[in-house]
């Protein structure tokens, strides 16, 4: 399976470069002697940068899939909804499966994220990701957590085995959780949305990390353009209807 296959090596690359910051801490903290860095000389598997969007045909296959597999208890209902919510607001996997119902202001739209990767930011909400969030409200039990796994005092930890058996019924390949917060961008950029815009629903601190959906931004570009010249030359599009 070539998506697993990505994520061994990318797991594997993660691994050691965690090993190499251990070790160079324990250099520093003298717990080592200096220059005995045994991840050194070790080389990092080659990994191919790639971003995989969905279509609006296979997104909108992945979310009937979802509902279908957590009606036949395929997947749990818990999962299910995590999956789409990640996909309904371009949110990182740690961010909403660690979120807290004390976290969510109904009023703003907005889950109040605490701290993050990138600090503390607001994940938005929209309506459907709100219509999400009630249904799992519904749910959720005593749990303090939007997404609680089997034991209710800590979040769900497992998204992994129902993505993958999501993909499988759904026929996706080559797709991991995290494209779906590419997925979304994708979709926000093609309705319209600036690269700054994006950025801050992302929760992005640094302009050009968004710079890599950059090229996605062609197709909503070449459509604002075609805009501004009906308005400016409409008498082009009727020319080009009577050469017809």
């Amino acid at each position: 399976n070539l998506a697993e296959a990505v994520e061994l090596v990318m797991e594997a690359n993660r691994s050691l470069a965690v090993l190499s910051m251990l070790m160079n801490l324990a250099e520093e903290w003298e717990w080592r002697a200096q220059g005995t860095n045994p991840c050194k000389f070790v080389t990092k598997y080659p990994e191919k940068g790639r971003e995989r969007f969905l279509s609006e045909t296979e997104i909108a296959n992945l979310c009937d899939v979802m509902e279908l597999m957590a009606e036949d208890r395929k997947i749990t209902h818990c999962a299910g909804n995590l999956l789409l919510l990640l996909l309904l607001t371009g949110a990182r996997v740690s961010e909403l499966r660690d979120a807290q119902w004390a976290w969510v202001n109904s009023e703003r739209m907005v889950i109040e994220l605490p701290e993050g990767k990138t600090g503390g930011r607001e994940i938005f909400i929209s309506d459907a990701a709100y219509d999400v969030l009630e249904r799992q409200r519904a749910a959720r039990g005593t749990s303090i957590f939007i997404f609680p796994g089997a034991d209710p005092e800590k979040p769900l930890h497992n998204l992994r085995k129902p993505w993958l058996r999501v993909c499988a019924t759904a026929g996706l390949t080559g797709v991991r959780i995290h494209d779906l917060r590419h997925t979304a961008a994708s979709v926000a950029l093609n309705k319209g949305a600036s690269l700054a815009l994006i950025g801050r629903l992302l929760g992005h601190k640094q302009a050009q990390t968004t710079q890599r959906y950059a090229h996605l931004a062609d197709d909503a570009g070449h459509q604002t353009a075609n805009l501004i010249g009906s308005v400016v030359r409409p008498q082009s599009t009727a020319e080009e209807g009577a050469a017809e």
